[in-house]
Order: structure tokens, then C-alpha cells, then sequence
């Protein structure tokens, strides 16, 4: 299946991880932030019917967005791949954009939608980049912030049906967050967040997005998760990371096209073979 990055919009680019390619090919519309500034519902729904009718046109089947990410931190660069700051009104935008490719279910008419970055990329301390370990962290310093700014967009593509949900590099940081988990979610009674970034968070993935959430699709990781930007589990060995993040709930990992990490973990009893699949594409 050929998937691609958002192809529709203007103001991405390689700065951002939102590589363009449409100009010329595809119906230009505003970046996601402009689309969010016209609070336009009408124009969303006029953009997401045109858009799939192109990406069908073109056999393109699977899109790696869009970013629903809330934007809380203003000096973050990929805020201008977001839909903005209100968490309302990207809830509104998301369901718009799953329901306008999708259809209300998956079917052969469809552009199957990958949401990212679950469950929130925006709150990023100093806006820094967690492609890069200096932004390995991110950090929740408002109490209750998780659930009332950054889970709404995501809950709203999921009640939408949205047929997968990309995870998010940085590994929350317990140092830096006030209370967002219910207790019974928490590690110890010290530690609220397992410290490893989203593709290998059981709590994350299986316990909120699955259960909590009711997410009935599958799980695609971040490209890079199993060499470079596997933060929280750099001791951990190829295999052992496949297993990790399997076990967390995760289906598919991008921009992976070597299985034999995962049918080691699986020879070694790490994972079993119900587990997730490695696909050589995606990004970001």
C-alpha cells in the first residue's frame, strides 16, 4: 500500500518533518494552522472531499496525518503543523478529517488516516525537538493538563473511527509533570509515568488509547523508535525494544524494513507471534 505525508497544504516542509510534494499536483490549500485560523467547518469538510478525491485518483491509500497535536507551547517548531492551541476546535477539525477520507467506516472508496502524535506532542519543555535528545522528555506542569488540553482531538478521531494512530517520541517525564493519570494507572506511588517514550508505554497505549479511549485500531509507531530516537529504552537491545513496544500495544513500526529484531524477540520467547509488523515506510 503507498502511504504518504499530508500532500495538500501550504507551510510545511523539511524544517518541520512535513515533507510537501503536491504543489502542482494536488488542490493547494492553507498549512493546518491556517486551516485551524478560519474556523471554518464548511471549508474543512470542502478541503477533505477534494483532497481524498485526489488521493484516490493517484492510488495513494494511507495518509501519515494529520497532526492533531494541541500547540501549548509556543516556541515548539511543529506548532505550524498543528491545528492550533484550542483543543475544541481541533477535536471538531480531526473528526471532519477522518470521517471526510475515510467514510464512517473503512472501505474501498477510502484514505485510510494515521493520527499523530499520541497522546500529544505539543507540550514540549522549551519547544525543544524530540527527534534530538535534547527534547527526549515532554512534561504535563499543569495538573489535569493531559486529559483537558491534549487527549480531545485524539478522542474525537477515535470516535470517528480513525484506522490508526501514530505514537510520539518523548518519554514523559515524572520530574516535571503535576498529577494527570488516575492512581491506579500509576507505577508506584512516587512515579505517575513509566519514563519511555509512547511506541513502548503500556500505560499509554493499551491502557489508555485502548481502554480507556475504546481505540479499535492499530498502533503505528514514530519512524526511528527501534535505533535513534527510542528514548527511555536506549540500554535496551533491537529485539528487546520489539518486544517492549509490542507488548505496549503497538502494530505496526515504521521505517523498519528488517524483521529480524522482532523474530529474534520472538526466538527468544521476548514476543510472541500475535504480535506487531514491521512496514518500511513512514515518518514523523
Amino acid at each position: 500500500m503507498i502511504a504518504s505525508n499530508p500532500l495538500n497544504n501550504l507551510g510545511g516542509g523539511n524544517a518541520v518533518f512535513e515533507p510537501g510534494g503536491g504543489t502542482g499536483l494536488f488542490s493547494i490549500w492553507p498549512g493546518t494552522l491556517g486551516i485551524g485560523a478560519t474556523n471554518d467547518p464548511q471549508m474543512v469538510k470542502d478541503f477533505v472531499e477534494i483532497a481524498r478525491q485526489e488521493w484516490r485518483a493517484t492510488g495513494i491509500r494511507k495518509i501519515y496525518g494529520y497532526q492533531i497535536d494541541v500547540a501549548t507551547e509556543p516556541r515548539w517548531t511543529r506548532n505550524r503543523t498543528t491545528f492550533g492551541e484550542g483543543p475544541q476546535l481541533s477535536a471538531s477539525i480531526a473528526r471532519s478529517i477522518v470521517l471526510g477520507f475515510q467514510g464512517p467506516q473503512v472501505g474501498s472508496d477510502s484514505v485510510a488516516q494515521t493520527i499523530k502524535h499520541f497522546p500529544g506532542h505539543g507540550p514540549q519543555p522549551l519547544g525543544l525537538d524530540a527527534h534530538n535528545v535534547e527534547g527526549k522528555n515532554t512534561a504535563y506542569p499543569t495538573p489535569g493538563s493531559l486529559f483537558a488540553y491534549h487527549l480531545p482531538p485524539f478522542q474525537a478521531a477515535v470516535d470517528a473511527g480513525t484506522s490508526a494512530i501514530m505514537s510520539y517520541y518523548p518519554a514523559p517525564s515524572n520530574a516535571l509533570s503535576a498529577p494527570q493519570l488516575p492512581l491506579d494507572w500509576w507505577q508506584s506511588p512516587t512515579q505517575q509515568f513509566e519514563e519511555v517514550g509512547a511506541a513502548f508505554n503500556k500505560t499509554l497505549i493499551t491502557t489508555l488509547l485502548r481502554g480507556y479511549m475504546g481505540f479499535k485500531g492499530y498502533v503505528n509507531t514514530d519512524s526511528g523508535v527501534l535505533t535513534n530516537t527510542g528514548w527511555g529504552v536506549e540500554s535496551l537491545t533491537v529485539p528487546q525494544r520489539f518486544a517492549k513496544s509490542v507488548k505496549a500495544g503497538v502494530s505496526i513500526f515504521s521505517d523498519n524494513n528488517d524483521p529480524s529484531g522482532l523474530l529474534t524477540a520472538v526466538s527468544q520467547g521476548l514476543a510472541d507471534r500475535s504480535g506487531a509488523q514491521t512496514r518500511p515506510s513512514g515518518c514523523c
